[in-house]
């Protein structure tokens, strides 16, 4: 039941982490921020501002920053039993792929999603170009 709980989870942790980052893509139409999604509504005022503060932007660090960080504590504390039948069956998804030594991986791979996913949603508001030229400072960082 675990490895399914693993697998589910870092399919769909792009995706939440992605709806989760909209809700601060707020371009600027005549003056005022608004939200890209809706733009009948004003960023940072009113319920906007509640809702980013109470679920966004917790959702955001526990989610998307919180679920790899995870993954890389269960990780660095199984290192010395990740041969083991029992770990294998339960996060072998994690660093199967992966060198015995470079076990940490995968959650680095998560955090350069984030990453991009980030670049793409908020810095929509900035052009094609820009966005372009941070993408490809991320991967070449990550290399």
């Amino acid at each position: 039941m675990m490895a399914t709980y693993v697998v589910i989870l870092f399919l769909i942790h792009p995706t939440v982490t992605k709806y989760t980052l909209n809700f601060f893509n707020c371009p600027e139409y005549d003056g005022e921020q608004r939200l890209f999604k809706d733009l009948k509504v004003r960023c940072y005022q009113g319920l906007h501002l509640r809702l980013a503060l109470i679920l966004a932007g917790p959702s955001f660090v526990v989610w998307g920053l919180g679920i790899p960080f995870y993954a890389l504590l269960i990780l660095r504390k199984m290192r010395d039993r990740l041969g083991s039948q029992e770990v294998k069956t339960k996060f072998g998804f994690l660093y199967t792929g992966y060198k015995d030594n470079s076990y940490f991986w995968e959650p680095i791979i998560m955090y350069r999603k984030i990453i991009l996913i980030s670049i793409s949603v908020v810095l929509r508001p900035y052009g094609t170009v820009i966005q372009a030229m941070l993408v490809f400072a991320t991967l070449i960082f990550f290399l």
